[in-house]
């Protein structure tokens, strides 16, 4: 996110930044120096993405929609566990975000499209699934329900987790 803006003083640029703004950029401005700035940002994203994440002994690798239990990570036979999109979009949300709590349309209005036409609920559904495709796989549960308050990814070691 590059804020374009007229305001330019110190204490606006600081509440854009702390808002989130990866750059600040005030008017009027060179298009060479957004064009710059865009490739700046592009690189420091793509530094920052990791495909591969982990938590709590279970690696989830975006590339191939996968996850697998590192404890067990000899096992051939039932060290992966294959994902939906949706899924492991789901899983992605919570290992970047690990042991902070979600409410249910928290997480519907990050990980689902802003188009789609599926309801909050659909979140509950999805999670019962993957926890079933981990229970049968010998992997322990990954995001916890928290009744009447929402979905975190409790670490177990906060040194454990990789995020970007």
């Amino acid at each position: 996110i590059i804020f374009l803006t007229g305001k330019t003083k110190v204490d606006d640029k600081e509440s854009g930044l702390e808002a989130g703004a990866d750059d600040y950029l005030t008017k009027p401005f060179d298009m060479r120096e957004l064009l710059a700035r865009i490739r700046s940002v592009q690189r420091r994203s793509a530094q920052h993405f990791k495909a591969n994440l982990s938590a709590n002994g279970i690696e989830l690798n975006m590339k191939l929609r996968t996850l697998r239990f590192l404890a067990r990570a000899s096992d051939k036979a039932n060290s992966d566990v294959k994902l939906s999109t949706t899924e492991a979009s789901i899983l992605e949300f919570f290992f970047r975000h690990p042991d902070q709590l979600f409410s249910a349309a928290e997480v519907f209005d990050r990980v689902w499209p802003s188009e789609t036409e599926a309801k909050a609920d659909t979140l509950r559904v999805h999670l019962h699934v993957l926890r079933r495709k981990l229970s049968l796989a010998g992997m322990p549960e990954l995001v916890k329900t928290i009744k009447g308050s929402g979905y975190i990814l409790e670490t177990r070691d906060k040194s454990e987790t990789s995020a970007p």
